[in-house]
């Protein structure tokens, strides 16, 4: 799945292309309802049905995944960067 998602983004991308805020959240958007996979992201909160995870999308950029506890499924995200820190963070070559 991730290899599909990173193919998607090569392509339409193409080469060089900077990540705007806008992408992010198009990519980020995918993972919502989908099984939470960390990778490393570090646990900031934990309650009875929910886990916070920060998730660094580029230098400077950061956002926060809300996962269901018990499903272990990502139910929302937030920015935790102003916007400014979040504009090219990621380039892809294609």
């Amino acid at each position: 799945m991730k290899f599909a998602v990173i193919t998607l983004f090569l392509f339409l991308f193409g080469c060089g292309h900077h990540l705007t805020r806008e992408d992010i959240s198009l990519m980020l958007n995918g993972r919502i309802g989908k099984p939470y996979i960390s990778n490393g992201d570090k646990l900031i909160r934990e309650d009875e049905s929910l886990k916070e995870y920060i998730h660094e999308v580029g230098e400077g950029c950061k956002v926060v995944f809300k996962v269901d506890k018990k499903t272990n499924l990502a139910k929302s995200w937030e920015y935790l960067s102003e916007a400014e820190s979040c504009r090219g963070g990621l380039t892809f070559y294609g």
